[in-house]
């Protein structure tokens, strides 16, 4: 049986150093997911392309070499709190991503998996943050890219959204004592912890 090959793709959560890192996994969730993977006798070949500061604009552009050229069988797509936190972050406002043109772009994406690769199963991920010091208004513009990340969902995967925004809302609420993310946007370990768990949860591996 051929090894499956798994992307994951995305900016900074996703990215977490990989290319410090002598497998190209990073250090964060896409680590934990193929170690847990491995630890079961089963892990497939897993390619991390997630880069720090990366927008859905960003994705877009590289998307041909990063993606479909690439083959994978399974494809994770972790994207979004950049194009929010543009919107509020004075040094970045040229690169901060509307929502329809983010709705337009992931669709332009995933259709073109579907079409080029359509055997490629495809994993869409809730962004997930707050944002200091705006965080109302940037968390009340959250929930509309999260609402489009569903329609994807809905439109191209067999699995729904992973629920990572929800996911951290619950642990915050639940477990205020511990760090989850170290800047209210970059999780901690525990919080990596989390998404790996939250995403492993949703494609039905645990």
């Amino acid at each position: 049986m051929t090894q499956q090959r798994w992307l994951f793709i995305g900016d900074s959560i996703t990215d977490y150093q990989r290319r410090d890192d002598p497998q190209g996994w990073g250090y964060g969730y896409v680590r934990m997911i193929r170690q847990w993977l491995a630890g079961r006798g089963s892990a497939p070949e897993v390619l991390n392309r997630g880069i720090s500061g990366e927008t859905m604009r960003r994705m877009a552009a590289r998307w041909e070499e990063d993606v479909l050229e690439l083959t994978p069988n399974l494809l994770s797509v972790k994207i979004g709190v950049n194009d929010v936190g543009c919107h509020f972050n004075p040094e970045r406002t040229d690169d901060a991503v509307g929502l329809d043109e983010f709705r337009s772009s992931y669709d332009r994406c995933l259709s073109g998996v579907k079409e080029k690769l359509p055997e490629c199963r495809i994993v869409v991920c809730e962004p997930c943050g707050i944002f200091p010091p705006r965080v109302q208004e940037s968390a009340a513009m959250l929930k509309d890219y999260i609402a489009v990340v569903g329609e994807m969902a809905a439109r191209y995967s067999e699995f729904p959204a992973v629920p990572l925004h929800a996911a951290f809302v619950d642990a915050m609420a639940a477990k205020p004592e511990i760090d989850w993310t170290v800047d209210g946007v970059h999780p901690s370990p525990v919080g990596d912890a989390l998404i790996a768990e939250t995403w492993m949860r949703t494609v039905g591996l645990v």
